[in-house]
């Protein structure tokens, strides 16, 4: 397969998808959700009203939300080698907490998930560590994306983690 590229594909939204379908009730989840608002330094930067609603493309894009009468859980999900999720979650998480959009949510606990299909259980105990909940989901339908992936994609530079648990 080499000098020959794989074409481009999106799996990311089907996969986290059907995770919010099977997991929350209709109508309490979102996905790509802008989290977060510029503070006012940066705010007067920008003269005319009209345009500051363009500064929240410089602020947190959390893949899924889901607002629930008990708690609030804030979901990243990564298919390839993406490493850094927690780090996203723990940023995204702050500017909640900070959102006045959400501000009737925030006396509720919040949950961060990080949902996958890579069982890489170093980076699992790393999450923890940080009070995040790894989910390991592996839906039959993105088998077949994973194993056109090459084990650097799939797993990480120097894992050897295996797709299925």
């Amino acid at each position: 397969m080499a000098g020959r590229r794989r074409l481009y594909r999106i799996v990311h939204e089907p996969y986290l998808f059907k995770f919010l379908v099977e997991n929350f009730p209709p109508g309490t989840w979102d996905t790509n959700v802008r989290v977060g608002m510029p503070d006012e330094t940066v705010r007067a930067m920008v003269p005319e009203e009209r345009w500051k609603g363009m500064l929240l493309n410089w602020m947190g894009r959390v893949d899924a939300l889901v607002l629930l009468p008990d708690k609030v859980i804030l979901i990243e999900a990564f298919i390839r080698n993406q490493f850094g999720k927690v780090e996203q979650l723990l940023y995204y998480d702050y500017l909640f907490e900070k959102d006045p959009r959400f501000k009737e949510h925030w006396d509720k606990p919040r949950e961060l998930w990080l949902v996958t299909p890579i069982n890489c259980p170093p980076y699992f105990a790393f999450a923890r560590k940080f009070g995040i909940k790894p989910v390991l989901y592996i839906p039959h339908e993105i088998v077949p994306y994973l194993e056109t992936l090459t084990p650097r994609e799939r797993t990480g530079k120097r894992r050897a983690f295996p797709i299925s648990p």
